[in-house]
């Protein structure tokens, strides 16, 4: 078992940032199994395009658009079967970078798993990097460290009661499906106030947001594999029409649904 300090495949580029790396990497069309190897740092890639089986050493996954997942350092791994356009946004990190901010790995990967936001934080980050002609601007720095904003993504130690487990699941089964408060608490049995209160305390953002990254974590996936139009997707999305989804879209990801789909 070997242990590899950049990723497979074709880097487009690899950019240091604060002792990180992100990088944008293509895979080659291909059944041959890679051999069991692993990572000198932690990793996380954010899969735009494509699909390919992964095996571990509990489990085996097949990864499809839209997946985030993390790597531990040291995480025995193998990756094959990669469909051809096979395309990811990587980023490492590095142990002191973790040690700095008070992050453990498995902290992280509870967080990353968590929330769509990752996703964002990973296409704003690549956008950045892009726009400065591939520079390391102060900008791409702050967004990295936003992967650590405790205020906005803290975890919770207690366990969630039922209902917010049933509540994800309505929510993430009918993205384009615009739920009034009322409606969802009729159908979990439990009182608005408390939907709303206790959102905000597991989550650490409002159900309003919530609902829009979801949205948009569907959108990202439809704008870059099918060929439904931009306002298709918007529908297909639960926007009000693609002036809204574009606007959204932007705000949280960094770049516009047009040149998502060119990346």
């Amino acid at each position: 078992m070997e242990r590899y300090s950049t990723f497979f495949g074709f880097n487009h580029f690899t950019k240091a940032i604060n002792g990180c790396n992100i990088s944008l990497t293509t895979y080659p069309d291909n059944s041959e199994y890679e051999d069991w190897h692993s990572h000198s740092k932690c990793s996380i890639g954010l899969l735009i395009e494509g699909t390919y089986t992964e095996d571990l050493r509990d489990r085996r996954l097949i990864r499809r658009p839209g997946d985030i997942k993390f790597i531990h350092k040291g995480e025995q791994h193998r990756c094959y079967d990669f469909s051809p356009g096979t395309k990811k946004i990587n980023l490492d990190l590095s142990d002191a970078q973790l040690k700095e901010v008070g992050f453990s790995e498995d902290k992280l990967c509870k967080l990353i798993h968590s929330s769509p936001y990752f996703k964002f934080v990973l296409t704003r980050l690549y956008q950045e990097v892009v726009n400065n002609n591939l520079e390391t601007p102060a900008s791409a720095s702050i967004i990295l460290h936003s992967f650590f904003n405790t205020k906005q993504l803290s975890v919770v130690e207690k366990l969630p009661p039922k209902w917010i487990k049933s509540l994800i699941e309505l929510l993430h089964d009918a993205p384009q499906t615009n739920f009034t408060l009322n409606e969802m608490s009729h159908m979990l049995g439990v009182h608005p106030t408390t939907i709303s209160r206790a959102f905000s305390q597991y989550f650490s953002t409002t159900l309003s947001r919530y609902l829009q990254m979801i949205k948009v974590d569907k959108a990202l996936v439809l704008v870059r594999s099918s060929h439904l139009s931009l306002t298709e997707i918007a529908y297909a999305c639960g926007f009000a029409d693609q002036a809204h989804f574009t606007r959204t879209f932007k705000e949280m990801t960094g770049i516009l649904p047009k040149n998502f789909r060119k990346i």
